[in-house]
């Protein structure tokens, strides 16, 4: 009967000993202007028009929570998606969702490549959302408080 007990525990003191996951080591919740985003396999810079200096292509804000809902704006649409951060820097987004109004070019490129983002990294006051082969699609700044 010893034995069982003696296995018992062991058992117990095994299974607590068991690696947590380990969560994101960055956090990027905040409100994010895209600023470069991959069209045709190239990076391209984003503009603002001559005529319009305040012209936010794509802009998103982020919670701060390890999943939730992603709001923002294209220059065309309101949108939504969800999301959800893993390990190491590690982020699923799904369910991306918008009004219907025609799509420029960028929220076009940022509706298709949202979809393809599986980790991340921040330099600075940059946000970089990374595809599985690791390269950058997405580039982010993060937007001050006025």
């Amino acid at each position: 009967m010893k034995i069982y007990y003696l296995l018992f525990f062991l058992q117990i003191f095994i299974s607590s000993c068991e690696d947590e996951p380990i969560l994101a080591t960055q956090s990027i919740d905040g409100t994010w202007q895209v600023i470069d985003i991959r069209i045709n396999s190239e990076m391209k810079r984003l503009s603002s028009p001559a005529t319009n200096a305040s012209y936010i292509a794509v802009e998103i804000t982020i919670p701060n929570a390890i999943s939730g809902n992603v709001s923002g704006n294209t220059f065309q649409n309101t949108i939504w998606f969800e999301y959800e951060l893993k390990e190491e820097n590690k982020v699923t987004f799904a369910n991306y969702g918008g009004t219907r109004a025609a799509e420029d070019e960028w929220g076009i490129a940022f509706s298709e490549n949202i979809l393809l983002v599986s980790h991340f990294s921040i330099e600075n006051d940059t946000l970089y959302f990374k595809n599985e082969r690791e390269l950058d699609i997405i580039s982010l700044i993060k937007k001050t408080e006025q």
